[in-house]
């Protein structure tokens, strides 16, 4: 499937070389007027393709214009759309978009309203590059619209019928509540290989549950680790750079051993990523529990008054 659309695409641009190229007074090429290329957007966690281009974008270039198609064949997304996008100085770009599960398309061009000058003076001055959409669509059971107003902003002030949605299942089955209750705190420490962490882990019911219908139950676990499990951070930011620490999490978990061992995979996992093969060894927790004690008792110590002159 791919190797055919690429011959496509080739033959395409092959012709388009030939018939589609300006030339200047001895013949020579200038540029190619009209040419197109596509794009395979089945790819893995790498960025590496894996499959038949069952998503894809696809882009053809004609006399200053650009006229941009994108698939998605396996989607799970329902609305249809109409965008025009300001924010690129005078290339306005219009996108057309329809999604009906498992085919969602787009449509788009650029370029053809810089050719309208007193189009892009009124844009910028009403809108000052802004972008404008109106768009229908159904997600997580809710239905949403906007009626030409900003896709990067929002407003209270903005009128419900412009932008709002409805959630049908509110008003068949009732609003839904949420309810937290608290089963058991227990006072842990965290084993890692240099020693143990102090914790607090809370086991709790949470629990969503509409007039109309039945309730909905998830056993959650909470870690709170005051001085922190240490690991290297990510290092791809100034602020990131050097030593970092789990502090705590929250997810699903029904037991509290379950809770201290997800703790502590969580802490390895980052170590091994962000430390390397041969993980940094890091000093006995009492010390960082004395750091800690000492930077609390200095932040509850109140600053001396200041003297009169």
């Amino acid at each position: 499937m791919s190797w055919l659309i690429s011959l496509l695409f080739v033959v395409f641009n092959f012709c388009a070389g030939i018939f589609g190229a300006s030339r200047d007074e001895r013949g020579r090429v200038v540029e190619h007027r009209v040419w197109a290329h596509w794009s395979n957007e089945n790819e893995d966690r790498v960025t590496r393709t894996k499959g038949a281009p069952y998503r894809g974008r696809a882009w053809l270039y004609a006399f200053g214009f650009t006229l941009g198609f994108e698939w998605n064949l396996w989607s799970r997304s329902c609305g249809i759309s109409a965008n025009i996008d300001g924010s690129g100085g005078g290339d306005h770009d219009v996108t057309l978009g329809v999604r009906l599960p498992p085919v969602a398309m787009w449509l788009s061009l650029s370029g053809a309203f810089r050719r309208l000058p007193r189009f892009d003076a009124w844009w910028t001055a009403r809108y000052r590059y802004g972008s404008r959409t109106v768009e229908a669509s159904i997600h997580d059971a809710i239905v949403w619209w906007r009626m030409w107003t900003d896709p990067n902003e929002w407003h209270s002030k903005t009128p419900r019928w412009r932008e709002g949605n409805f959630k049908p299942l509110d008003v068949i089955l009732g609003r839904e509540r949420y309810r937290e209750q608290t089963l058991s705190e227990h006072d842990v420490l965290i084993p890692m290989p240099e020693g143990g962490y102090p914790a607090k882990v809370a086991l709790r019911l949470d629990t969503w549950a509409r007039p109309r219908w039945f309730a909905k139950s998830l056993l959650r676990a909470s870690v709170d680790v005051p001085i922190g499990v240490p690991h290297q951070g990510k290092g791809e930011n100034s602020y990131d750079c050097g030593e970092d620490a789990l502090f705590g999490w929250g997810g699903p978990c029904a037991t509290l051993e379950g809770a201290i061992a997800s703790t502590v995979e969580s802490v390895l996992k980052s170590r091994r990523r962000y430390d390397g093969d041969a993980m940094a060894e890091y000093p006995p927790p009492v010390a960082r529990q004395a750091l800690h004690d000492a930077r609390e008792a200095a932040r509850a110590t109140p600053p001396p008054a200041a003297v009169a002159s």
